[in-house]
């Protein structure tokens, strides 16, 4: 019984740090309850700014409330903090997963058309599934879809995530408005700024590019700006109808799509190489179609004779439960100070951990201010800072641990060779070959593009 819940300020041993970015460190590390390998991500500063706060707590809530699909990453656990009132860093624990698929696709690893539909089908029914929740991810693109060694997927990083409650109501549309997608996944109706006029569709678009970026190792549409990336995009589809074209919000985009010749589509089959399958050609096309009424749903591209081998005996998965609206009340307090909206945040993010360690309760929301209670986040933080700095990764202290070293899982050339030599072949895809890769941590590019692109995206 005394192991039945987690040790819960020495449950964690650090064993690598495997990505750094400038918002967040990500570490592999030992569950020694479970006895299993997780990845625990540090979020640095989640109280620095409103707009990060609101982004973090987001992700976290939605994680929660759609945790249960095989396609969608789960989160095991989110570290106490140390002191409530002044904690600044956040340790979400993840299920671990060894790469991400823009590793995969700028390496040499094979990636054949079986391993191809498969992760297809798996990033499909991920996104139908939140599609059925009513939510768009808004920022699905190569880096933020996890997979490993036996070909399983899993969708990623929920910040820029909406929830549709009432897609037709002006109130919503305000949460709406913000930077959505990087450029090169970003669906035509997104391309200009202030575009909030949008829905599901936008991530089948995106989705589209990314089938289209594992088969041709590399991005469909690699545009350098906003008007670029239109010109690519037609290019492909064909100069739209007018009726597709006054469907953009955008009085620049339809502008400069009015003022271009006009141009029909790219035939399909001379942009992939040489024996691609039909079937996956069509469904790309169908994928990408410029206007978002005409593209495929995630469902109906499911519904391919494509993917019938996995949808047959795999099916579409579990049906999400329904989200409340309350969950994201956050959202629409817009008439606080700063500070206030900070600490109303604050109190959110500590609702979330308790969901993980309702026994700590009394200790997080009670007993008077400045109340410190017993937590793993300093500890954790200072074994990955020591490994950052090149120090020797050493176990968190603690009498509940084993005793003894903990040895940091860097491969050398020798170790790697093995590893390709010994890969297990995933049961479910007896092609599968995928190399696993440390994941490049990708924390924090997303926000960098953001304020990259605000700067160029002004009319």
């Amino acid at each position: 019984m005394a192991h039945e819940r987690p040790l819960l300020a020495n449950r964690y041993r650090l064993t690598q740090v495997i990505g750094e970015g400038a918002y967040g460190v990500v570490a592999s590390a030992e569950d020694v309850v479970n006895e299993q390998q997780v990845a625990v991500k540090r979020i640095k500063r989640v109280l620095e700014t409103y707009p990060m706060a609101t982004r973090i707590l987001r992700e976290l809530k939605f994680l929660r409330l759609l945790r249960g699909h095989p396609n969608v990453i789960e989160i095991k656990d989110i570290l106490v903090p140390s002191d409530r009132d002044r904690f600044n860093d956040t340790f979400v624990v993840f299920e671990l997963m060894p790469c991400d698929l823009s590793r995969v696709i700028m390496s040499t690893a094979p990636l054949n058309a079986a391993n191809v539909k498969y992760l297809m089908f798996q990033l499909l029914r991920g996104i139908q599934y939140l599609h059925t929740a009513g939510v768009l991810h808004r920022d699905l693109k190569p880096s933020n879809i996890l997979v490993d060694s036996r070909c399983s997927l899993k969708i990623c990083d929920f910040g820029l995530a909406r929830a549709a409650f009432r897609a037709e109501a002006d109130s919503d549309m305000v949460l709406w408005t913000d930077y959505v997608a990087t450029r090169w996944y970003r669906a035509p109706e997104l391309i200009m700024p202030r575009a909030n006029n949008y829905g599901s569709a936008i991530d089948v678009w995106s989705a589209g590019c990314i089938f289209a970026e594992m088969l041709l190792r590399r991005p469909l549409f690699p545009g350098s700006n906003e008007i670029d990336q239109l010109r690519q995009i037609v290019q492909f589809t064909g100069t739209p109808s007018q009726d597709s074209i006054g469907k953009l919000r955008s009085e620049k985009a339809q502008r400069f799509l009015r003022s271009q010749p006009q141009r029909r589509a790219t035939k399909i089959a001379t942009v992939f190489p040489d024996g691609t399958d039909a079937e996956a050609l069509a469904l790309i096309q169908g994928m990408l179609q410029f206007d978002p009424d005409k593209r495929l749903t995630a469902r109906d591209a499911l519904m391919f004779d494509y993917f019938k081998e996995w949808r047959d005996p795999l099916g579409f998965g579990p049906r999400p439960h329904a989200l409340s609206e309350k969950e994201f009340d956050f959202e629409r307090r817009l008439n606080m100070t700063t500070m206030e909206s900070l600490e109303y945040i604050r109190n959110e993010l500590l609702e979330e951990i308790l969901f993980y360690h309702p026994e700590k309760r009394d200790e997080l929301c009670g007993n008077g201010p400045n109340y410190i209670v017993e937590g793993e986040n300093n500890r954790f933080a200072t074994a990955m800072e020591d490994h950052q700095r090149g120090g020797r990764c050493v176990p968190i202290a603690g009498r509940s641990l084993p005793p003894g070293a903990v040895k940091a899982l860097i491969l050398n050339q020798r170790d790697r060779r093995l590893l390709k030599q010994n890969i297990q072949r995933g049961p479910t895809l007896p092609d599968a070959e995928l190399r696993m890769y440390n994941r490049h941590e990708n924390e924090g590019n997303t926000q960098a593009t953001q304020t990259a692109e605000d700067a160029t995206m002004q009319d």
